[in-house]
């Protein structure tokens, strides 16, 4: 069985097999290929004359022969010619290590493809000849960078496979050593802890990193995003709310057609962007801040805005005088934050 991606004519009208294992195919317009037994092209040449009568040329071509010295004889049925072609220096080095590779000794033809990368340096096969050669040898990595100029796939993966494989060999103990030698130091470490608590001051740090309210609402945010929270779901099922919420996850919340009281998109909270007729506008940001930070009464503002249900996260300033609160219930809470119906 040939392969379904070899290159073919639509017009082949006779076949010759020669003496050096491969195949002569001879096309009605006068184009000759040659193909090795697995299907690879090796030469296309001769073709079709347009006009004048050239040598190498045809009018027409009707069946090819070659002789035992590799001549090839073509007829051409419409001048009642045949013309011969002899092998050139090159073809025949192709052909000399052709006859021992399709015998499989790859190893033998190497220095004849060799040869033939000197007078044709991208001549595909010779590159998968020279690599099956390396590889046969246990070279591998040579191997590798032969049949990637060849484009031989399946034959660098073989290649890879074997080098992959001599590395795990060689370093296995190595591996195995450096495991055992990291659980060693992590069982070492945890007795250091539980008896001197060596990492105490890195968790103490760690802990106070984490209650940075910029950090935390980071961290709360990507989980936000990442996660779909039963908090948003929550607040869905409230109809006719004025919300207030926090500006890390505004815009989330808003991307859940949940209306908000602010989100990352500060310059149209500012005043230019709030005004009513007659009015001044109202500086949406600058009483989120001051609510957030605790800078002013939260309840003047929360009654400014018609505030009736407040979503904040569990550590935020806000939280600790909301849950002290009679006027404010506590509808939801999980892990990162907590649900609060204001008493209007």
């Amino acid at each position: 069985m040939y392969p379904t991606d070899m290159t073919v004519a639509g017009s082949f009208v006779d076949s010759w097999s020669s003496d050096y294992k491969t195949i002569y195919a001879l096309t009605s317009n006068g184009f000759i290929y040659e193909y090795d037994v697995e299907g690879n092209l090796l030469f296309r040449f001769a073709g079709n004359s347009t006009g004048d009568d050239k040598l190498g040329l045809f009018k027409a071509a009707s069946s090819i022969a070659a002789d035992i010295d590799g001549t090839l004889y073509v007829v051409d049925p419409n001048n009642n010619t045949i013309q011969l072609f002899q092998k050139t220096a090159f073809t025949a080095k192709v052909h000399e290590a052709l006859v021992l590779y399709m015998s499989g000794k790859y190893v033998e033809s190497k220095e004849l493809f060799e040869e033939v990368l000197r007078y044709n340096s991208m001549f595909d096969l010779a590159h998968k000849a020279i690599g099956l050669a390396y590889y046969v040898n246990g070279d591998y990595k040579e191997a590798m960078s032969k049949f990637k100029i060849a484009y031989a796939k399946e034959e660098y993966s073989d290649a890879f496979w074997e080098v992959r494989n001599s590395w795990l060999m060689e370093n296995l103990g190595k591996c195995i050593l450096g495991v055992i030698g990291l659980i060693i130091i992590i069982i070492i470490l945890k007795r250091l802890q539980k008896k001197y608590g060596i990492f105490n001051r890195i968790k103490e740090k760690l802990h106070k990193v984490n209650e940075n309210e910029t950090i935390s609402g980071i961290l709360v945010m990507r989980k936000f995003i990442s996660h779909p929270l039963d908090a948003v779901y929550e607040v869905r099922h409230y109809k006719n709310i004025k919300l207030y919420n926090e500006y890390n996850y505004g815009s989330y919340l808003l991307f859940r057609g949940i209306p908000v009281f602010i989100d990352s998109r500060a310059d149209l909270y500012a005043p230019e962007f709030n005004k009513k007729d007659g009015e001044d506008g109202r500086d949406i940001f600058s009483d989120y801040i001051n609510i957030s930070s605790i800078g002013t009464y939260y309840e003047t503002k929360f009654e400014k805005y018609g505030i009736t249900h407040v979503i904040v996260v569990n550590n935020a300033k806000l939280n600790m005088f909301l849950s002290r609160n009679d006027n404010y219930k506590q509808l939801y809470k999980d892990d990162n934050f907590v649900i609060y119906e204001r008493n209007v």
